[in-house]
């Protein structure tokens, strides 16, 4: 199943907003005051049913639509969810002034620069990473691209060892001037020029200069594949002004320099793969598929084409003659023993989309109003953020009511928010989890 929710998460809220202006939607049981709450019932023990589910992909690029701006890139080595993979593939384009360089001028250095994203890094990021560039003989296809597919390949440009300084800003020498130092901001900076790239580059016949269309159709664009295996994956943001290509040169005594961008138009799409086999708790054997052996026990949530959750409410129905004031998911945080959730901290934000008949998702209306209604305030309408005793309670109290009226399905998928940029993950309970389980808590009024 392709899985393309949190790139759909912004069209649906825009294409909801002129719907909830005409009529005037509100999240159930927001407004009420408390005198009003009176002869209001409670229960927790509402029937739920859940287990994990994995996916073959996500939805990375769409042409001409709203892209992604950061993925994480590494080998992640996760004791609990096993081993997650992730290479980005990325295209890069011409300025809106051409690339000049001068008869005579001298090459400096040809540098690829990775702006990171430290909101978007994960994990242990104080060991050494490794990352080889590639040079793409593909060219991308004008479609939707999927976290699943692959690209062929030219020669290797460039290589880096490196630990992660996501926070620091970084200090360079200005061409021309050694003795003086520029602050920029944290990134990461790798030389091309394995195989002669650089010089190939600067040395580029000036007709693939004449236009963007004429760059692209001879530079398809640039694979940063990670080569070693850590204990976190550091992120990247390839939608700045500073990410790209930059060469440098000078004639004479005049210092120049020119970068080859990466647009916020431009192809950009990450390589994800997952490998549960190495798990140190049999993680694919016991854990994943509707009939895993404890497959409501204990659930996992994981970003990137990682593991999701699947929820049933399988008799709604029963609640089709209450007015629901309030219904909320609870789901208790678990720490599995050999984790480390100084190093691993749960996941930020999670949200829930209603599996259509169809097999397609479509984010709750709950989600979509807290939005709407108010930002600022958009996880005490909604929720799905970790709470102070350690737990995610996501308000679901108007998909519930159109589910007992029969509107909705009564199956849910719960996910990160922001699914294909993120690396994090998260373990919680599961309705059978004898000692914490996660459950619907509903307050409701009889007709």
């Amino acid at each position: 199943m392709k899985y393309n929710h949190p790139f759909i998460i912004l069209f649906s809220i825009t294409a909801l907003i002129f719907h909830s202006a005409c009529n005037d939607p509100t999240v159930i049981g927001s407004d009420l005051l408390a005198g009003d709450q009176l002869d209001i019932e409670f229960t927790d023990t509402v029937t739920i049913k859940s287990y994990n589910t994995v996916t073959d992909s996500v939805l990375t690029y769409v042409p001409g639509a709203i892209v992604v701006e950061s993925f994480p890139i590494g080998n992640f080595a996760d004791p609990i969810f096993g081993t997650a993979s992730s290479g980005v593939y990325a295209q890069l384009s011409l300025q809106s002034s051409l690339p000049n360089f001068p008869t005579g001028s001298v090459l400096d250095s040809v540098v690829l620069i990775l702006p990171y994203n430290a909101k978007g890094s994960y994990g242990n990021l104080e060991e050494t990473y490794s990352l080889e560039i590639y040079k793409m003989a593909e060219a991308f296809p004008d479609t939707s691209l999927y976290s699943n597919q692959d690209y062929q390949l030219d020669k290797l440009i460039g290589k880096i060892d490196y630990v992660p300084a996501v926070n620091d800003s970084v200090f360079v020498n200005p061409p021309g001037n050694p003795d003086s130092l520029v602050k920029l901001p944290p990134q990461l900076r790798i030389q091309l020029k394995e195989n002669g790239f650089d010089v190939e580059l600067f040395e580029i016949d000036t007709q693939f200069f004449s236009s963007a269309n004429a760059f692209e159709e001879y530079f398809k664009g640039i694979y940063i594949k990670p080569v070693s295996s850590n204990k976190g994956m550091p992120s990247f943001n390839f939608r700045t002004n500073t990410a790209g290509i930059r060469v440098f040169y000078h004639l004479d005594t005049v210092y120049s320099e020119y970068l080859f961008p990466i647009f916020g138009g431009q192809v950009v799409t990450p390589k994800y793969e997952h490998d549960y086999s190495t798990s140190m708790i049999n993680l694919a054997g016991d854990f994943l598929g509707e009939n895993a052996p404890f497959s409501d026990s204990l659930l996992f949530l994981q970003g990137m084409s990682g593991i999701n959750i699947v929820i049933e409410i399988p008799y709604a129905e029963t609640l089709s003659d209450k007015v629901l004031n309030k219904a909320e998911l609870v789901f208790p945080i678990q720490v599995l023993p050999g984790d480390d959730s100084q190093q691993y901290p749960p996941a930020e934000q999670i949200i829930i989309s209603e599996i259509k008949s169809d097999g397609t998702f479509r984010v709750i209306d709950d989600f979509i109003f807290a939005r709407n209604r108010d930002f600022e305030n958009f996880s005490k309408l909604f929720g799905g953020n970790v709470t102070i005793d350690y737990t995610y309670r996501v308000n679901i109290t108007t998909h519930l009511q159109d589910m007992s009226r029969g509107l909705v399905t009564e199956k849910m998928i719960v996910t990160m928010f922001l699914k294909a940029e993120q690396a994090d993950r998260v373990v919680v309970s599961g309705p059978g989890n004898s000692a914490a389980p996660a459950k619907l808590e509903l307050t409701y009024t009889n007709f």
